[in-house]
């Protein structure tokens, strides 16, 4: 079956298996790796070399062409799976941490994708001369990220895919804050989000929206696995269904100095991509507890185009806390933070589609299952009749 298909590893560090005189291809010499993926942030690797050799001598030769080889910012790709290898990251080491213990010398070292470059140092600047309404906030990202390491003198190569808000702003400052800072203080505002997806790129983010695409992979309860590529069994799912953040309708209040007149901006359900099925969380909750307005009055808006984005990316966030899953399975390199997963075989209320909200890849050479993969999944919506 899938599960004994033999699994494959591959890390290089600029470009080749070999990191000194010490050979990965195949997993040789790797005894740990750990990949951490969420929407929210950069990627996370993390490997462990432990060389083998008879000689002490020997042995701390090759330990120190390790450490040469594995220096900060040099390009890492690590990629695991069955019938072919998957990249699961890709980014440049910012760790290099040797350990010693009674003749034991392991090699540790790991990192970001290059995104992480956008949290270091701080910056003050603004966009747009605060008169006419002419900024477009995926725009003004998009100079954020590409402008990345130019004040240093330098360039940091990144690049971002953003949306066009539909409202637009007179002017927006970044005061003393990195520009990561500053990219997520946008992205809550405006609908948008964060997917560093350095699996396929690790100099492009994506601040586009999340959303569900065909499912990467079905989970099953308790069924043997049919193809390794597509299918998984759980070891172990908690799922969780929560009424405490949903809310039948967001509204966001705010003053037109210039005209003196109230704004309004609006969200409720209809605005929503159900996610799951077509019965949301918002009118389960609604049906056994009574509506809830959510009102927002501490946000500056300039017209009522903003309010109701705002309005939309907050009520989209609190309708993904309907239900959530923290998932374990034998390790499927496919899976990526904004995947969609299907549950199979979990009843008709928890069964379905989900997103891939956070995962963590892991190998652990020797362990009798040594490579498994953590999900946390999220979906605002259920199949009707669950």
């Amino acid at each position: 079956m899938g599960e004994q298909v033999e699994l494959q590893i591959e890390v290089t560090v600029d470009g080749k298996t070999k990191i000194g005189d010490v050979e990965t291809k195949n997993g040789l010499n790797v005894t740990r790796i750990q990949v951490d993926q969420r929407l929210d942030s950069p990627d996370f690797f993390a490997v462990a070399l432990h060389p083998s050799d008879d000689d002490p001598q020997k042995l701390a030769t090759t330990f120190d062409g390790m450490i040469k080889a594995a220096k900060p910012g040099a390009p890492i790709e690590v990629k695991l799976g069955y019938k072919s290898k998957e990249t699961v990251a890709k980014g440049e080491i910012s760790y290099v941490e040797p350990s010693f213990k009674a003749g034991k010398m392991t090699l540790n070292f790991s990192g970001y994708d290059y995104s992480h470059r956008l949290t270091r140092g701080t910056m003050s600047r603004t966009f747009g001369d605060g008169h006419e309404a002419n900024q477009d906030p995926g725009s003004i990202l998009s100079t954020v990220v590409g402008d990345s390491g130019k004040v240093g003198g330098g360039s940091d190569g990144l690049s971002a895919q953003t949306k066009s808000a539909e409202s637009k702003l007179e002017h927006i400052d970044q005061f003393n804050i990195n520009d990561y800072q500053f990219i997520q203080q946008v992205v809550g505002s405006f609908g948008m989000g964060w997917d560093a997806q350095s699996h396929t790129d690790p100099k492009a983010i994506s601040l586009k929206p999340v959303e569900k695409g065909s499912a990467v992979l079905t989970v099953y309860r308790d069924k043997p696995t049919g193809d390794v590529e597509t299918d998984a069994q759980a070891v172990s799912v908690d799922f969780r269904l929560s009424t405490v953040r949903q809310c039948s309708k967001v509204e966001v209040r705010g003053w037109d100095w210039f005209k003196k007149e109230a704004l309004l901006g609006t969200a409720q359900e209809s605005d929503l991509e159900k996610i799951g099925g077509s019965d949301t969380g918002i009118s389960q909750t609604k049906s056994a507890q009574g509506g809830r307005v959510l009102t927002v009055v501490d946000l500056p808006v300039r017209d009522n185009a903003e309010a109701k984005e705002i309005a939309k990316s907050i009520l989209s966030k609190l309708s993904m806390d309907w239900m959530t899953a923290d998932v374990v399975i034998e390790g499927r390199p496919k899976v990526h933070a904004g995947s969609t997963i299907k549950m199979e075989d979990f009843g008709t209320q928890f069964s379905g589609e989900y997103i891939v909200e956070s995962c963590q890849h892991v190998f652990i050479a020797g362990a009798p299952k040594p490579y498994r993969t953590y999900m946390k999944l999220a979906r605002n919506a259920s199949p009707k009749g669950g």
